[in-house]
């Protein structure tokens, strides 16, 4: 099954089956883990470090980053299906112990 432009341009999640979800929620994920991976490799550069003059400003940029990574294009639909997986989770762990 690949991820057709019909399918990926709706933007209507009530008319998408929740096999497209999925597909389209890995494709999604792989891309911002990609971004992320990038961003952490950007980040631990000495020329990136030494750019920055203090932790605060070095946090923010990064932070600010990482959002526009986690938001971009209808990311943030699949961002929150992530969100509420894990939290779904670390629930299950903790009601196991």
């Amino acid at each position: 099954m690949t991820l057709t432009k019909k399918h990926s341009n709706s933007n209507n999640i009530f008319s998408k089956s929740l096999g497209t979800i999925l597909m389209e929620w890995s494709y999604h994920n792989q891309a911002m883990l990609q971004e992320l991976l990038l961003l952490s490799k950007q980040m631990n550069e000495t020329d990136t470090l030494n750019k920055y003059n203090t932790w605060k400003t070095y946090s923010k940029e990064y932070l600010t980053q990482i959002m526009n990574i986690l938001s971009k294009g209808n990311r943030l639909l699949y961002s929150g299906i992530t969100i509420i997986m894990i939290s779904i989770f670390l629930y299950v762990i903790d009601a196991s112990s």
